[in-house]
């Protein structure tokens, strides 16, 4: 259990690097990474939603949110 601990840091680490650099491309895809090693915790949707937002994605970004409303509802 303690690598896949480690795994999941390393991949906020790198999610906070690309969002810093602007590499929102890269961020989307590391989002999507935890949120499937961490399907049931509705921040990364939520988050992910924040991001799709700022890239001018408001149709994507209303799925994510939507995902994070249906994740706190179970």
């Amino acid at each position: 259990m303690r690598g896949r601990e480690s795994r999941t840091t390393d991949l906020h680490n790198e999610l906070n690097r690309a969002l810093h650099t602007g590499r929102f491309a890269d961020a989307l895809d590391l989002y999507e990474l935890i949120e499937k090693r961490k399907p049931n915790e509705p921040r990364w949707a939520h988050r992910k939603g924040d991001l799709l937002h700022r890239m001018g994605r408001e149709a994507d970004a209303v799925n994510a949110y939507q995902e994070a409303v249906d994740l706190l509802a179970q």
